[in-house]
């Protein structure tokens, strides 16, 4: 039989008291352990300057206004569904480095015999570092393995719901929705008692089934522009600089983007910045349109009448379109009809295909519909 005294130990287990002598006479000696749950101080010293002007484009102008600012989107207020999955949070800026080294990490539940504790909206509590549990949570992590704060069956549970769904999304609007999210913003809402948790990093990552881990897709981690763009529009808060994120030997600065941001809420009553994780789907309303946006930017840019939009001249060359029969320019065999089509809808599809910018207007019942129909068929 053998027993490992240092996870006995992390769960709080600790001898018995003895019964020592001493000059005084006999006193009894119990070994408690640290259980001093004080915030852990910020070790991160790196000088950082918040109020320095931040760069604005007209790219960023459109995606702000596809933002969602509500509560309703969870990129502003997470919300403890089956959608999202609370774990245990311990050495972050290590965690991150891993995962952008390739490294996976299995998800299991809660050790028996530890409860997390939550606050009335469901979500836990930031584990202090004199914790036992997250000296476990950092032994682990460094050991690819993440706990949660569920049982082990309800994890396996909501870990099946979150891959389908994100599945499901990706199957439908071509966008990855599935984030590992660093750090959390408490902020407070206008009546100076709700208090509500935003992720700060966003790690687009994938499920594997088989072995119940994750792993990094690859595409860029960022910081959340939601909350952001809220803490600009509504507080009066700008917080520039995390268009590209910090970065320490080739990583990710984790803690020094978390500074960032607790120093520019520092004079926010109740306001913080916690060590909390989640893994779930993020996403609002306009998700694809703000996605293709933010992802397209050069492509975009090289189209001439976004570039237009972008410049205020107008870039795009007034071309004359060829005359002739329309059998000859619009061969059947070139052009595919899904819908019939005259011979004023088939130029307007065959300029589509060419690249040529137009205008196409008609009365109602002239077709336009179709037209737009075939000119997509054609794009595909």
């Amino acid at each position: 039989m053998f027993i490992d005294v240092c996870s006995v130990r992390n769960l709080g287990i600790n001898p018995i008291p003895q019964r020592i002598l001493t000059p005084e006479g006999y006193v009894i000696v119990e070994e408690t352990g640290n259980k001093s749950y004080t915030p852990k101080r910020i070790t991160d010293t790196d000088s950082f300057d918040i109020d320095l002007p931040a760069k604005v484009d007209k790219h960023t102008i459109w995606e702000r206004k596809l933002l969602d600012l509500s509560l309703r989107n969870n990129l502003i207020n997470i919300h403890q569904k089956k959608d999202v999955l609370q774990l245990i949070g311990s050495g972050s800026e290590v965690a991150v480095g891993m995962l952008e080294d390739g490294v996976g990490f299995n998800i299991f539940g809660i050790p028996l015999g530890w409860v997390g504790r939550t606050r009335f909206n469901g979500i836990y509590q930031e584990i202090a570092t004199e914790d036992p549990m997250y000296s476990f949570a950092l032994k682990e992590m460094k050991d690819r393995r993440f706990h949660s704060f569920s049982a082990e069956g309800p994890t396996i549970l909501a870990l099946d719901a979150i891959r389908k769904e994100a599945r499901h999304y990706l199957e439908e609007n071509g966008a990855n929705t599935l984030y590992l999210t660093v750090g959390a913003l408490k902020w407070i809402d206008d009546d100076g008692e709700t208090p509500h948790f935003a992720p700060i990093l966003l790690i687009p990552v994938e499920i594997t089934k088989a072995t119940w881990s994750i792993k990094w897709t690859g595409e860029d981690i960022t910081a959340n522009l939601t909350i952001l763009e809220k803490l600009r529009q509504q507080h009066g808060l700008s917080i520039p600089g995390l268009d590209t994120l910090p970065e320490t030997d080739g990583h990710i600065a984790v803690r020094k983007v978390m500074n960032i941001i607790r120093r520019a809420v520092m004079d926010k009553k109740g306001w913080d910045v916690e060590e909390l994780l989640f893994l779930g789907n993020f996403t609002f309303n306009k998700f694809i349109i703000w996605n293709d946006i933010h992802t397209h930017r050069a492509m975009l840019d090289a189209s001439p009448a976004v570039s237009s939009l972008l410049a205020g001249k107008l870039k795009v060359k007034d071309i004359v379109p060829p005359e002739g029969s329309v059998d000859l320019l619009c061969p059947s065999s070139r052009t595919l009809q899904p819908i019939s089509a005259d011979s004023s809808q088939l130029r307007a599809i065959r300029d589509a295909a060419v690249g040529r910018s137009f205008v196409m207007h008609g009365p109602p019942g002239t077709g336009k519909s179709q037209t737009i129909t075939n000119i997509i068929a054609n794009a595909l």
